[in-house]
């Protein structure tokens, strides 16, 4: 029976050889990251609990580790935090429980960002940006777009980090965030999947640096009966403020084919919003038409195609 010093020496031995083996194929590019986190997963189980599985320990390590893959060291504690993430996130559903098994698709740089949303977004986001990613639907500048959108409603000094399953109302700036990005991740399901989509015809949604052009949060563009496109301005507001009269939206809507506002369902309607503009309401990650909205049939062709369009085609 071996001692535990054996042992020791054994697994030393095993590691070192290991980490030749990667380091060859990865400076051959015969490998990808995902290799390198087993490497680090298998020797961190590897270790009793002792000073070597502590921070400096592991640093220590991998610093070793970096130095034969011609890495930064923090690249390394990337690999390993994504590894982590994306079996805690994806393992249940698919069966990821180790790095080999991530989709080659799945960078750690997106692994990382999907994490950073699951600790701070609405659940429905969350289920949303974790399929897509695992499908290879949404890009890394859209997750980032959803983080940039939401970081804020992240307490950097609390250790631990809120979920959000509701929409919190002591922060007017972090509610009207989150509710955009419910409402603009129903909407784009909505427009993709739906058989009798709210706006009224299939097609996409797009909300990056849209508000500082078209005063709305979100544009939308659907095919009319005769095959050209109609645009839709949207708004998003979890509340209305009775004593503001919204004459903002009658500029608005002379921009768009169609002007729409989406409001949760605790709303209960009023006549501050014009006759013309359309009503959504979200409901449990579901939007339904309240009011429908009246074509414009003058819209403002110039500030779509100069103004508008540039940006939906960034």
């Amino acid at each position: 029976m071996m001692s535990d010093k054996q042992k020791r020496e054994q697994q030393q031995r095993y590691f070192s050889q290991r980490t030749s083996e990667i380091a060859a194929h990865w400076k051959a590019k015969e490998i990808d990251w995902r290799e390198v986190a087993t490497l680090i997963l298998e020797w961190e189980k590897s270790q009793s609990p002792s000073l070597e599985t502590s921070p400096n320990g592991m640093n220590k390590w991998l610093k070793s580790l970096a130095l034969k893959l011609g890495l930064q060291v923090s690249n390394l504690w990337r690999y390993r935090k994504a590894a982590k993430s994306a079996i805690q996130l994806w393992g249940e559903k698919h069966g990821i429980k180790s790095p080999a098994l991530i989709p080659k698709h799945m960078r750690p740089e997106s692994i990382e960002l999907v994490e950073k949303i699951s600790r701070a977004a609405p659940s429905e986001v969350v289920d949303d940006v974790i399929t897509r990613l695992y499908n290879k639907e949404i890009t890394r500048s859209e997750l980032r777009r959803i983080w940039q959108n939401i970081r804020h409603v992240v307490k950097v000094e609390e250790r631990t980090i809120p979920i959000y399953k509701e929409l919190p109302i002591e922060d007017k700036s972090r509610r009207n965030t989150l509710f955009e990005e419910l409402c603009f991740e129903s909407l784009r399901k909505d427009l993709l999947e739906s058989e009798d989509p709210v706006l009224g015809g299939n097609g996409k949604c797009y909300q990056e640096d849209i508000n500082r052009e078209s005063m709305v949060d979100i544009v939308a563009v659907t095919t009319g009966p005769d095959g050209a496109a109609l645009y839709h301005g949207v708004k998003t507001g979890p509340s209305i403020d009775e004593k503001k009269p919204l004459d903002q939206l009658q500029i608005t809507s002379n921009i768009f084919d169609y002007l729409w506002f989406v409001l949760p369902d605790s709303f209960i309607m009023t006549n501050s919003i014009l006759e013309t503009v359309g009503i959504l309401q979200y409901t449990n990650g579901k939007l339904k038409v309240v009011r429908n909205a009246a074509r414009n049939l003058n819209p403002d062709l110039q500030m779509i195609t100069r103004r508008i369009v540039p940006l939906l085609l960034k």
